[in-house]
């Protein structure tokens, strides 16, 4: 009987078919994405990604700029760049994973007091905090090996400008890309592609934040505008409903062009474009 068993489990392992070479394990130099200008294997997709002294440049020009928006009083800007250095941060974080330990360190000793005097809005507890900022942050240089590096002296002269909020992108570029977002959304929930729907919408709501960023002045409106017409759109979505969308929707096109006329430019008409956008991303499920 043993005997038996024993020959059985044999002449199973023995038929069993071997691994294709699909179907085993490649090591990231064999995986290879093919793209138009040729093929990259995933090392070398890794390789390519930006370590710490391209995120640096975003990063110092974006501390820069918190100092000089707290300086002028305007908040919410400064709040901004200080997001997105975070943002920059992580990305370091992620590429450089050895250096990690030590950027979350920086963020939790110098970053974070410096956002809570943003959220004060108090310049002598910011400029304090900026400062000791400053000074960890050249610490960090030397002891990565390079102590040559010292901000702000790094900084190029056209980074260093005042009143900065000016060159930041204001409503007129912000509702570009805003009128792509709500007409992408509007196809791709006909379509029944929520998920699509869902993104476009999430990213329209991300770029009027900046909006409500660079020009304070417009912030209630815009927010207001949100609440009356995106949350709605929103919920919509989440129920997959289309009668529902479609009454939300022609609600927030009739709500933005009141806004344009509210604000002086009532020569903008947002109108939805009759055919679906010709883009990258599919349309339909």
């Amino acid at each position: 009987m043993v005997l038996l068993v024993f020959g059985a489990i044999l002449v199973a392992g023995c038929t069993q078919q071997p691994k294709t070479s699909t179907q085993q394990a490649k090591a990231p130099g064999e995986i290879v994405a093919t793209t138009k200008h040729g093929n990259l294997t995933l090392n070398q997709i890794a390789e390519i990604q930006p370590g710490l002294g391209t995120v640096m440049i975003e990063y110092g020009t974006r501390f820069y700029r918190t100092y000089q928006a707290a300086k002028e009083g305007n908040w919410d800007l400064a709040k901004y760049e200080l997001k997105e250095a975070k943002e920059i941060q992580e990305v370091g974080e992620t590429t450089r994973p050895n250096k990690a330990a030590m950027l979350k360190t920086f963020e939790s000793a110098y970053l974070d007091p410096l956002d809570k005097a943003i959220d004060a809005k108090n310049w002598n507890t910011f400029e304090t905090a900026y400062n000791k900022a400053v000074e960890g942050c050249n610490n960090c240089h030397a002891a990565t090996g390079h102590p040559y590096i010292k901000y702000p002296d790094a900084m190029p002269a056209y980074a260093k400008i005042e009143k900065t909020w000016s060159i930041q992108p204001g409503l007129g570029t912000v509702m570009i890309e805003y009128g792509n977002r709500y007409y992408i959304m509007y196809y791709a929930a006909k379509a029944g592609n929520w998920d699509l729907a869902k993104y476009e919408l999430k990213e329209a709501m991300e770029i009027q934040e900046v909006g409500e960023t660079t020009r304070p002045s417009k912030a209630a409106m815009l927010k207001s505008f949100e609440k009356s017409y995106l949350d709605p759109l929103d919920k919509a979505i989440d129920a997959k409903n289309w009668n529902t969308f479609k009454t939300a929707y022609n609600n927030g096109v009739e709500g933005c062009n009141n806004c344009h006329a509210a604000t002086g430019h009532p020569y903008i008409k947002y109108a939805l474009p009759s055919t679906p956008p010709e883009m990258p991303e599919t349309i339909s499920k």
